[in-house]
């Protein structure tokens, strides 16, 4: 069994430095779980409303999930 992330962000090739990593665990025979964090996304909403143009960058960590559905 393989499992991957993927992380699609609208207008990605102007995002290459954008990252996701994590771990996932299939011991259930129905449902996954695990973890996650994103690093480095470009804000693009509402960004010439920002007081510092740094503060377009963000990171998410410490995600996680369980119960999400999946078959062989």
């Amino acid at each position: 069994m393989t499992a991957m992330y993927q992380l699609l962000v609208k207008g990605g090739k102007r995002h290459p430095e954008s990252k996701i990593s994590g771990t996932i665990d299939l011991s259930h025979p129905t449902t996954a779980s695990g973890n996650a964090e994103v690093s480095k996304i470009k804000m693009l909403f509402e960004a010439n409303k920002l007081e510092d143009e740094s503060m377009q960058i963000i990171s998410l960590s410490s995600i996680q999930f369980s119960g999400i559905g999946y078959s062989k």
